[in-house]
């Protein structure tokens, strides 16, 4: 999918979802995940989507401070991190504004950076945030005070 390339982060509302079905045709499934987590309430876990192209993972956490989190980014998968109840900052820059701590790890598909730039991306319950691989993201920060957040990370194949 060479033309995704080049696109930029993404934040919006689930309302708003609809919107960015036409940049990758997966996104559509896990939009719709998404929304049938919404119905149902899901338990934390991983949840098959579409084999390894499309895939989630319900997750359940107190937000840290800036200092515990790390920087992070992929190469296989985009990120569609959504805030299903609580709130957090995701700190957010281009890869190139960072240096990588450690070797990229395929089977993970995850390497740490390090570095001082970013901006604080905040969301709240029904809140979303698109990532891509050129997208260093730092998630799990405190916004105001400590929260608990139940999270949907959908993870979708480049």
């Amino acid at each position: 999918m060479q033309k995704e390339r080049g696109l930029k982060m993404i934040a919006d509302i689930i309302k708003n979802s609809n919107l960015y079905t036409e940049k990758n045709p997966k996104f559509a499934k896990a939009f719709s995940f998404i929304e049938e987590f919404n119905k149902k309430n899901l338990p934390a876990g991983r949840y098959e989507i579409d084999g390894d192209n499309v895939y989630a993972s319900v997750q359940t956490y107190e937000t840290i401070s800036e200092n515990e989190a790390k920087w992070e980014a992929h190469k296989k998968y985009i990120d569609i991190q959504y805030v299903a109840s609580g709130k957090e900052i995701i700190k957010w820059v281009n890869i190139q504004k960072l240096k990588p701590v450690t070797e990229y790890n395929e089977e993970k598909d995850i390497y740490l950076l390090d570095g001082d730039e970013g901006m604080d991306i905040k969301l709240d319950s029904g809140s979303f945030l698109v990532l891509y691989p050129e997208d260093a993201h730092k998630p799990k920060c405190i916004w105001e005070n400590i929260q608990k957040v139940v999270k949907i990370v959908v993870k979708v194949k480049v």
